[in-house]
């Protein structure tokens, strides 16, 4: 489809980034980062620790807070950064 895609990794760290050229950005679009990925060993814990310190963060659905596997917190400059499931 077009899109390009590059994953950087070093030890104990990786990034991924997508472009997806061809496909029409929103009247609203800014440049920089629209959605990033980060995975920890116990998302719920830090579901937990970044609420109790007062952070925008939300789950998709109900979820029982023990079974938190991923979640969105959203930063002061209106990115939206997703915690998931270490594999």
């Amino acid at each position: 489809n077009g899109s390009r895609f590059a994953d950087l990794e070093i030890p104990g760290y990786g990034i991924g980034l997508v472009q997806n050229p061809g496909t029409p950005a929103p009247a609203s679009a800014r440049s920089g980062w629209i959605h990033i990925v980060f995975s920890v060993p116990d998302p719920a814990r830090a579901f937990a620790a970044l609420k109790s310190r007062g952070a925008d963060v939300t789950t998709r659905g109900n979820p029982a807070p023990a079974q938190i596997t991923t979640f969105l917190l959203h930063d002061s400059e209106g990115n939206e950064i997703e915690i998931v499931q270490e594999h």
